[in-house]
C-alpha cells in the first residue's frame, strides 16, 4: 500500500485539529455521521473522504475545508524562502531579464 501525498497531508491535518479540539476519534465521527472506523483509516492516511463528508467534519470542527487538505509551510522563514524560490524562478523564466 503507498500513501499518497494528498491523503498524508489530510491525515496529519485531520488528526491534529482534532486533538487540539479536543474531541476523540468517536466524538468526531458521531458529531459527522460517519464511523469510527472511516476516522481512524482517515487519519493513518489510508484513504480520504469525499468531499461531502471531508466538508462536514471540517463544520464539525469549525475549520475551513483547506486547513485539512492544504499543506502550508511550518513557518514563516519556510514561508518567505518559498517565495524567493518563486520570485527567482520567475524572475528567470522572464524574457525582460
Amino acid at each position: 500500500m503507498t500513501i499518497d501525498y494528498t491523503d498524508a497531508v489530510f491525515a496529519k491535518r485531520l488528526a491534529s485539529i482534532r486533538t487540539d479540539r479536543k474531541m476523540s476519534q468517536a466524538d468526531l465521527a458521531e458529531a459527522a455521521g460517519v464511523s469510527k472506523d472511516s476516522i481512524i483509516n482517515w487519519e493513518c492516511g489510508r484513504c480520504t473522504p469525499h468531499l461531502d463528508a471531508a466538508c462536514k467534519i471540517a463544520d464539525v470542527l469549525g475549520c475551513a475545508i483547506d486547513d485539512l487538505v492544504r499543506p502550508f509551510p511550518a513557518t514563516m522563514s519556510e514561508l518567505v524562502s518559498e517565495a524567493a524560490q518563486s520570485a527567482a524562478a520567475n524572475a528567470a523564466a522572464s524574457p525582460y531579464a
